[in-house]
């Protein structure tokens, strides 16, 4: 995955971080050949692999700022957005449609399986913050605390209702 990041220290406190990312994620041997050779007829509900699946594509972009209010004390807080299309996922399809679009004979018709498809194009949008507080309460006795928070809002185009993407 190609990425670019840069960072610039604005005075000693202000640190300004930014990073573009892109990935391509071929389909693996199970989603593409789980259950195809398996012997007999395939029972109604497993997974059922696509041959014919196309490569996942994301390109991911973030910002964000980190602030040191004293050497014990930091916040940072970054936005970020990852575009992805043809993710692969299951959905519930018919034996029939499953044949018809592999060619498989160990599927029986009459069944429902949850067969890999390239379904989706996702936008996941969010915003991650955290602060982060340190001292020295004894010699040898150091706290370290850390609290976070995170946003994230998901757009899914298509209403299929898949396996993990839905």
């Amino acid at each position: 995955m190609p990425q670019l990041n840069a960072s610039q220290q604005l005075g000693e406190k202000l640190t300004v971080r930014a990073a573009v990312g892109r990935a391509i994620r071929a389909a693996n041997f199970t989603e593409q050949y789980t259950s195809n050779m398996r012997p007999g007829v395939v029972p109604g509900g497993f997974n059922v692999g696509n041959p014919g699946l196309a490569a996942e594509r994301t390109i991911n972009y973030e910002g964000g700022l980190d602030y040191q209010f004293s050497p014990g004390l930091s916040v940072r807080g970054t936005y970020f957005n990852r575009y992805g299309r043809n993710l692969i996922d299951y959905v519930n399809q018919s034996g029939s449609q499953v044949i018809d679009a592999t060619g498989l004979t160990n599927i029986d018709p009459a069944k429902t399986y949850r067969f890999a498809q390239n379904l989706f194009a996702v936008s996941t949008q969010g915003l991650e913050t955290e602060l982060t507080a340190r001292a020295q309460l004894a010699p040898g006795l150091r706290l370290d605390a850390n609290v976070g928070y995170t946003f994230v809002h998901l757009d899914t185009e298509g209403d299929v209702v898949s396996q993990y993407l839905s």
